[in-house]
């Protein structure tokens, strides 16, 4: 039987299980004759301390480039999907990118993607992107819509500080919803007329797709009627799935399988599982369990 293919998919934190989880599931259900391994990797350095809360970008993008030297040295990936938009903004600044000889896949490219492709039928009037504080200090997605023909004005930024790990340590409490009620005052607060504008919600963090209905909620709530929302994590699982699959030698569908693990090297707390594991459990049982059963390795990077 052929080499595995390995396909790690790294997140600070563990919004971006729910891509590895989907590709599993897409490639489980649709097997392509070759036995694949997706690894997903923790980039957090310690626990409870992400990218968002170190001092320096340099601190940040050198930090990052360990990962993905440490990445290359335990698994040999044949692909690497950075399903995070915090990393998507930090990776292409790292030595380690400009040197792949792999590909390299990064969110933010892909939901830029799937923005134009979503609004070429909606032809919204808005744009409002929730992020961590790095993906929208930098500007990313502006940058890149404006690049592609949106006038800035189009263009809603709102940070949404400390929303991630509020969603990691329990997605239902009351400090979640209150972020996600304040960062969604803000944004309405900046379109006029709401009741007649089209307007596209991006997720531009993996952690907001974990909650989605409660973003829909509360952009009803406040008087937004006519929306669509924009969820990377989907268009990214499908960029790998298509990638894992020109990899893939012809064969038997039946002779192919797949598998899923979890590495992390800082200690994942158990309200952290649990939380993801209950967003999961419908999605992917057995990413559930490789969660659960993650693998900590303190030499990972």
């Amino acid at each position: 039987m052929s080499k595995a293919i390995q396909i790690v998919i790294t997140d600070s934190g563990l919004g971006g299980l729910s891509v590895a989880a989907q590709l599993y599931e897409k490639i489980k259900t649709n097997p392509f004759a070759i036995n694949t391994q997706i690894i997903f990797v923790n980039a957090l350095p310690e626990t409870q301390q992400g990218y968002n809360k170190m001092g320096s970008q340099s601190q940040k993008i050198a930090t990052f480039n360990q990962v993905l030297q440490g990445i290359n040295r335990h698994f040999n990936p044949n692909i690497i999907g950075i399903a995070c938009n915090t990393l998507s903004v930090l990776v292409e600044k790292t030595k380690t990118f400009e040197q792949s000889p792999i590909p390299i896949i990064s969110i933010i490219p892909v939901a830029i993607e799937s923005i134009l492709r979503v609004n070429q039928k909606f032809n919204s009037h808005f744009i409002i992107v929730f992020g961590t504080e790095t993906t929208i200090q930098s500007g990313a997605y502006e940058k890149e819509l404006a690049a592609k023909g949106f006038n800035k004005e189009q263009i809603i930024s709102i940070a949404c500080p400390n929303l991630a790990s509020e969603i990691e340590m329990d997605f239902q409490s009351g400090s979640t919803l209150q972020i996600v009620d304040f960062c969604i005052q803000q944004a309405i607060q900046q379109i006029n007329d709401i009741f007649t504008r089209k307007v596209l919600v991006v997720l531009g963090c993996t952690h907001y797709s974990y909650i989605q209905s409660i973003f829909e909620h509360y952009l009803k709530k406040y008087g937004l009627k006519n929306f669509r929302i924009v969820d990377p994590n989907q268009a990214l699982s499908q960029k790998l799935l298509k990638l894992t699959r020109t990899l893939s030698h012809q064969g038997e569908a039946k002779k192919s399988s797949v598998r899923i693990s979890v590495y992390s090297r800082c200690p994942i707390l158990p309200s952290e599982v649990e939380s993801i594991s209950t967003l999961l459990q419908k999605l992917s049982p057995t990413t559930v369990k490789a969660l659960q059963q993650y693998k900590l390795r303190e030499d990972l990077f």
